[in-house]
Parts: C-alpha cells; structure tokens; sequence
C-alpha cells in the first residue's frame, strides 16, 4: 500500500524536498512495489502447497455424502490448478502423504539451488580467464554432484509422474535405492523399477561420480607443479659446451643477487604448496559438504 501510494502521487512529491530517509525510500519506491508482490506470490504458494489451503479451487475429491464421517471419497478425474488438492488434510493418510511430499520438495529445492551455486562459479572462472578451474574443478564437481544428487531428484520426479494404481507396481523406496546404489553396486533391491535397466545406469553414475574426485584434487596442484619446474628451468640456463667460465670476486650485488633467487625458489615452492592444500581442503570440504548440505535442506521440511 506504501509503494502504491508513492507510485500515485509521484509527480506532486517528486517536486517537494524530502528527507534523507522518505527520499530514500521515495526513490525505491517500485521496488517496494515488486517485493510486496512478490511476498504475496510466495506467500500464497506456501500456504496453498505447505499450509492449511484456502480451498478457492475446490477439490477434485467428493464424498458421496457430506453428513457421513466417513472418510471414503470418490476422484472427479481432474486436478486442482494451483496447490494441493485440500481433501488431503482430511485423509486418513494424511501425514504419510505430507511427510514424503515435502521432505522431497525439500531435497529438489536443495539440489536446484546448490546446482546453481556450481553453475555460478564458472562465471568467475570465465571472468578471470582461469580455464583449469573450469576443466579441472568446475565440471569434476557439476559431475559429482548431478550423478549422485540429479539423480535422486530424476527419481523423485518420476516417481510423482508415475501413476503406480494404474500401472499396478510398487512404489520403491528412494532411500533405499539410494542406499544400496553405494552399499550394493550393481544390483536392485526394490520390488519394481522407475525404468529398464536401472541398476546398470546407477553402476554408471556411481563410477563417474568416484573418478571425479581425482579428477578435482590431482590436476591443478600437478599442473601447478609442472609450471614451478619450467619456471625453474627457464631461470637457470647452464653454459654451452666448450665455452671458457670466467670468474670473479664476487661483490655486494652479486650475492645480493643470489639472496634474490633464492627467495624466489623459496616463493615458488610456497605457492606450490598452497596449491596443493587449498586443493586437498577444497576437494574434502565439497564432497562432504555436498551430502551434509543436501540433508541440511531437510530442515525445511522439519520447519
């Protein structure tokens, strides 16, 4: 309403002299408007998809009679357009079917946005030009984390888009396949497939995810290494063959000049290490970070 009101009467208090404070906040007056909308939007996502809906779409569920508490009710063969269907807060099922629902809302929620942190950081190697970060750290990690993660998410997906009634199968356990994806490879311990030849794809997806890692920690600190010794090379150039060596007193600027190169030997060899612990640091904290921060996005569904 603020946003509105200054938006309305623009012109008249675009002319007043304001203070520092009301102009401030004259000045940012449509994105006032833009976040109250989008607040809104939001807030009514939530509470039709998370909370007690409002029912404004009605429900697609009917029971045959209204007086009876019965919870038997019969599906009209439509969805709702916006939100979840409200005969689900009065099911029999209802926390097992919120419960699920959500904690799977949570970890695709999750694995989009930390996909997008990974994603962000290759507009910063990009930016500086650094294309072993992009070979090297940015795809070992998009690989990494999609084969294990994009995939729970794939399964999630399907498994919403799959009527399992209609299809007469099982539900699997994600969990569980997920579980015996790492514990058993190769194999398939639940009672019905999202698709053909899944054990063999997630065999595949558990490989590339294991070479990944290597593939994050070893390049760049060897590459680094590979540059100190040319580096190293370069700065000492032995005499031809054959040619006359000359010597002399050595003066103040000449061991002032060998103090130099030793120093800088003594720079290199610290940058290399620095490499090489910042890589194994990196390496460590990704992987472990990206199964402790996927299972930290649980707390929304706890929320």
């Amino acid at each position: 309403l603020l946003a509105l009101f200054l938006i309305k009467n623009e012109e008249k208090m675009g002319k007043e002299k304001l203070d520092d404070i009301v102009g401030m906040v004259f000045g940012g007056r449509y994105v006032l408007l833009l976040n109250a909308v989008f607040a809104i939007y939001v807030g009514f996502i939530y509470n039709e998809a998370f909370a007690v809906p409002l029912g404004l779409f009605g429900s697609s569920w009917i029971r045959p009679d209204e007086t009876s508490s019965s919870s038997f009710a019969q599906w009209e063969g439509y969805v709702v357009p916006f939100g979840i269907d409200p005969a689900w807060h009065r099911a029999s099922n209802k926390m097992t079917f919120f419960n699920s629902y959500k904690m799977k809302v949570a970890i695709v929620f999750g694995v989009a946005q930390m996909t997008l942190g990974i994603s962000l950081s290759l507009l910063n190697h990009i930016e500086f030009r650094d294309m072993r970060s992009v070979w090297f750290q940015f795809v070992p990690e998009l690989v990494f984390f999609l084969s294990i993660f994009g995939y729970l998410v794939l399964m999630i997906l399907m498994k919403w888009a799959t009527d399992w009634g209609l299809a007469k199968k099982q539900p699997p356990s994600l969990l569980n396949v997920l579980i015996s994806m790492f514990m058993s490879p190769g194999t398939y311990t639940e009672e019905d497939r999202l698709f053909e030849n899944q054990e063999q794809l997630q065999l595949v997806l558990m490989v590339v995810a294991l070479l990944a890692v290597p593939l994050l920690l070893i390049p760049k600190p060897l590459l680094a290494y590979l540059d100190s010794r040319k580096k190293q090379a370069y700065a000492t150039v032995p005499p031809a063959a054959g040619s006359i060596e000359i010597t002399h007193a050595r003066s103040g600027d000449d061991a002032e000049a060998d103090a130099d190169e030793e120093e800088e030997e003594g720079e290199h060899d610290e940058d290399l290490s620095e490499v090489v612990v910042h890589q194994v640091i990196h390496t460590i904290e990704f992987v472990l970070g990206s199964i402790s921060n996927t299972a930290s996005y649980l707390r929304l569904w706890a929320l």
